[in-house]
């Protein structure tokens, strides 16, 4: 999955948890009430958490990625998504 359909996924409503397994491995899924889970690429989660977009509640032992105001702006001007999701305000 890439970068932009991500942040549409999250957009629509979709939510990215990092699952950590009884080893510590962490797993990012993204789920969606209308499919199964899909695992997401931990590079693409660390990509969009470094440019911003995306910030973890850190929260154990799921932790769930949440867009910021900028990943939400990002989403709506690049994919035209006029729906908004929960997103992160920071600096409050």
């Amino acid at each position: 999955m890439a970068e932009q359909a991500l942040l549409a996924a999250l957009m629509a409503g979709a939510v990215l948890k990092a699952h950590r397994t009884l080893d510590g491995a962490k797993i990012h899924k993204l789920h969606d009430p209308n499919q199964p889970p899909l695992v997401i690429d931990a590079r693409l989660v660390r990509q969009l958490e470094r440019k911003a977009l995306i910030q973890s509640n850190m929260k154990f032992p799921a932790s769930t990625y949440l867009l910021t105001e900028q990943g939400s702006r990002v989403a709506r001007e690049n994919l035209a998504v006029n729906a908004g999701p929960l997103v992160v305000r920071s600096g409050w």
